[in-house]
């Protein structure tokens, strides 16, 4: 699962451990036949909210800050989706034009 999700995406090896944590955090949330339930859910006691998930190395567009648009400055930025954090609403999103990885709130 690890290498085809840095594979598909097109990322550099140095990413792996970002694909990593995604794909534990999928596999966690994925129905398994032998339980009848997911590992999420037997260790939580409920069920996990899958509406979030979204496909690892994803395009998403981020709106910069009110403050530091200029009228010849684009108004987002473009970053590629690394995973999610659990209780937060948002991406890690991975920057290669800026060699950065960083947390996007998202609105929705």
């Amino acid at each position: 699962m690890l290498k085809s999700m840095l594979k598909s995406a097109g990322f550099p090896k140095s990413i792996w451990i970002d694909a990593l944590e995604y794909a534990v955090y999928i596999k966690n949330r994925i129905y398994c036949s032998t339980t009848y339930h997911t590992p999420y859910e037997l260790f939580w006691g409920c069920k996990p909210d899958v509406h979030r998930l979204r496909k690892f190395g994803g395009l998403a567009y981020v709106h910069t800050n009110v403050q530091q648009k200029r009228e010849y400055k684009d108004k987002c930025r473009i970053g590629f989706v690394l995973g999610l954090r659990d209780g937060e609403m948002g991406c890690i999103l991975y920057f290669p034009t800026e060699h950065v990885v960083q947390f996007g709130v998202t609105s929705a």
